[in-house]
């Protein structure tokens, strides 16, 4: 391929700051890496591949006790590995319905006394999962997102257990996306990885990461917030440290040792603003990707019992004037939207390796700008953090449809549903420095005033659970009056012009 475009892009562009920030004088002579010390007391991580499928066209399985035991289910079942979507194959193509998912597996007997999880990366769109027949929960009307049950209470120790989730993929005017009003593929099943965490009983379930460089000033400014959880049967008194890790490199560049304590009770739930540091932190750019980890312990009694690690990076993002700004430079932004779903192999379950392969021809024809119509794959964002590509990420409201019927206000189902989306995509991917922006709704008509309520209520959301990150939404109605459309309430207008 012709590489001669990159090159004048790139000239273009130029390089941008990315200067080493030096520690603050009490973070010198950090310890090595806090990963490898206690790697042994992070999350496990059992990925669950291999499941039986059917599907149930009446919509009576659950009636007739399919999620009970594997002497309950049909005797008629197809053997699948998720990632799965019943959509690939072409007796099924067309069916919106109820899909049922059963698998079985072994719980340890040494997993006694430890609160075992299980992760669904995205469902598509309702699902409702039973754990040798005592449900576990419900995950209805969002597709696109991740969601956890806690499984310890059912689970059979030193034993098989059998695992049941009913799927339904039938359209719903009472979610996003709404009835049939969009245009990409409505793929039914397990679409993305499903995974056993298993950890203590007290535990770091997830870590919010803002790294915002203070470019005047020439550092970046580190605040750690830490969501941790208490399944066990008694309070538990907990002490929090974290190291900063250059990726890859496995060594540890400061460290904050005592950043932060809280009494949890059972059952609670609670989020710790760990102690504030500086670090040395090259930024993040489309041509230098740089990437770190934190690795944050959490004591029992002065002794470590769990550590959970996420990658982040250090970059600004700027709408100054009508210009973007990367880091404090200019940058004029190429790039493309990508569909997934449309390799027919795959469907909307995609492999790693097809993520891999559509991504690096973005990154080949130096598109270093994507948006999305639905949230994503995590190995997506994962690939983009890593590779360079700036990512807006959207909740899947499409469509004038949207608020058909609707006069003042959006129907309770529909706001509430746009808002549970945005809250699950926002917490679990805020920490992806290719996120720039958040989109909140695409092709809604926003000069309707339904529309403009449903943007105003999702953009406050969306800033008061992430103040950092611009916002926008894709509009196709500004070529009359377009003073009146609600891409002037958002920090840069996105222009759908065909």
């Amino acid at each position: 391929m012709n590489k001669q475009p990159r090159r004048r892009f790139l000239k273009q562009l130029g390089t941008a700051g990315a200067a080493v920030v030096m520690a603050s004088p009490a973070l010198t002579g950090a310890p090595s890496n806090l990963a490898e010390s206690y790697s042994h007391l992070a999350t496990a991580m059992i990925p669950v591949e291999s499941w039986a499928f059917a599907l149930d066209p009446a919509g009576d399985g659950e009636s007739q006790g399919w999620f009970k035991s594997v002497k309950d289910r049909p005797r008629s079942v197809a053997a699948v590995t998720v990632p799965h979507t019943w959509q690939v194959s072409a007796e099924n193509a067309a069916y919106m319905g109820v899909g049922w998912y059963w698998t079985e597996f072994d719980a340890p007997a040494h997993w006694a006394g430890r609160c075992v999880r299980i992760e669904f990366e995205a469902v598509f769109h309702t699902a409702k999962v039973w754990l040798n027949g005592q449900q576990l929960g419900e995950h209805p009307g969002r597709g696109y997102t991740a969601f956890t049950f806690d499984t310890t209470h059912a689970l059979r120790f030193g034993a098989r257990n059998f695992l049941a989730v009913k799927v339904d993929n039938s359209f719903d005017a009472d979610m996003l996306p709404r009835g049939t009003s969009y245009d990409w593929a409505q793929d039914g099943g397990i679409t993305r990885p499903v995974s056993l965490l298993v950890t203590p009983t007290a535990y770091i379930d997830r870590l919010w990461i803002d790294a915002i460089p203070d470019l005047d000033a020439g550092h970046t400014p580190l605040h750690i917030r830490a969501t941790v959880r208490n399944a066990g049967e008694r309070a538990e008194q907990l002490t929090f440290a974290y190291d900063v890790l250059e990726e890859g490199a496995g060594v540890a560049l400061a460290r904050a040792g005592k950043a932060g304590e809280v009494r949890l009770e059972p059952g609670a739930a609670q989020e710790v603003a760990l102690t504030p540091i500086n670090v040395p932190l090259k930024l993040w750019h489309f041509d230098h990707p740089h990437l770190y980890r934190v690795v944050v312990e959490i004591r029992q009694g002065g002794k470590p019992v769990h550590t959970y690690s996420q990658t982040f990076g250090s970059r600004k993002f700027e709408v100054k004037d009508t210009a973007f700004y990367l880091n404090g430079q200019r940058v004029w932004l190429m790039g493309v939207e990508r569909m997934a779903g449309s390799n027919p192999q795959y469907g909307m379950a995609e492999p790693a390796a097809w993520i891999t392969h559509d991504h690096e021809d973005l990154k080949e024809l130096n598109c270093v700008f994507t948006r999305v119509h639905w949230q994503q794959d995590k190995r997506v964002l994962d690939y983009c953090d890593r590779h360079g590509i700036l990512f807006q990420e959207e909740v899947p409201s499409w469509g004038g449809a949207t608020f058909k019927g609707m006069t003042d206000e959006p129907s309770p189902a529909i706001m509430q549903n746009g808002l549970e989306q945005l809250r699950e995509m926002i917490t679990r991917d805020g920490n992806h420095p290719c996120i720039v922006s958040w989109g909140l709704c695409n092709e809604v008509n926003g000069q309707n005033p339904v529309s403009r309520v449903f943007i105003q209520r999702m953009a406050a959301e969306a800033r008061r659970l992430d103040p950092h990150r611009l916002l926008t939404y894709a509009s196709n109605s500004l070529q009359q009056t377009p003073g009146e459309d609600a891409a002037g309430l958002l920090d840069f207008i996105e222009w759908n012009e065909y």
